[in-house]
């Protein structure tokens, strides 16, 4: 849910702090593996393919 520094569609980062943190609680309600990638999103810049929508395969790779 980490849209990195744009904006897109107008929401923020911060706009969907509340949602990804509704769904980590969901999760761990019922079971389920929540894998929050938020972090690496904050740590490395973004790059998306040409589309706008979709990451590069270089970006992929990190981690």
């Amino acid at each position: 849910m980490f849209v990195g520094d744009s904006i897109i569609g107008g929401l923020t980062n911060e706009d969907l702090l509340p949602g990804a943190n509704a769904l980590q609680q969901m999760a761990k309600g019922k079971g389920v593996d929540y894998i929050d990638l938020a972090p690496i999103f904050r740590q490395h810049k973004i790059q998306y393919d040409e589309d706008g929508s979709h990451f590069t395969n270089a970006f992929c790779l990190v981690g």
